[in-house]
C-alpha cells in the first residue's frame, strides 16, 4: 500500500499498522488524517535504513524543493512544514487533493530510492 487515507480519530490503530507495514518494507510512510473536508497529510521516511537512507539523505535538498513545489501546486493547505531529515506534512489540505498529493509524493521518493538499488 502506497499510502493511507483514514478518518482522524484518537486510537490511530490503522496508522500504526500502516507505519509498521512501511517500516517492514522500507518504503515511505504516507498517510492522511481526514476531518470533514480537510486533512493533515504526513510523509515520514526516518525509518528507512541502509543504501535507501543514504540516497534520501544525499538528495535532501531536492526532496525539500519537491515538497515546496508541491505546496505551491496545491495552494489550499494553510501550512506546510518539513525537514530534509525525514518528515513533511501539509495541514488543512483538501481531502479531494490528498490522494493526488500522496501518490505524487510516494512515486517521487520511490524513484529516488530506486537509485540506491540501481547503483
Amino acid at each position: 500500500m502506497k499510502y493511507l487515507i483514514t478518518k482522524y480519530r484518537g486510537d490511530g490503530i490503522d496508522v500504526k499498522a500502516h507505519h509498521k507495514h512501511c517500516e517492514a518494507n522500507q518504503i515511505p510512510c504516507i498517510y492522511a488524517l481526514a476531518r470533514r473536508k480537510r486533512c493533515v497529510l504526513i510523509c515520514e521516511f526516518e525509518h528507512i535504513e541502509g543504501a535507501k537512507k543514504q540516497v534520501l539523505v544525499s538528495h535532501a535538498f531536492e526532496i525539500k524543493m519537491f515538497f515546496e513545489t508541491l505546496a505551491r501546486r496545491y495552494p489550499r493547505p494553510t501550512s506546510f512544514v518539513g525537514s530534509g531529515e525525514g518528515w513533511y506534512y501539509f495541514d488543512d489540505l483538501l481531502i479531494s487533493d490528498a490522494k493526488q498529493v500522496a501518490e505524487e509524493t510516494y512515486d517521487y521518493l520511490a524513484a529516488i530510492m530506486n537509485k540506491a538499488a540501481n547503483d
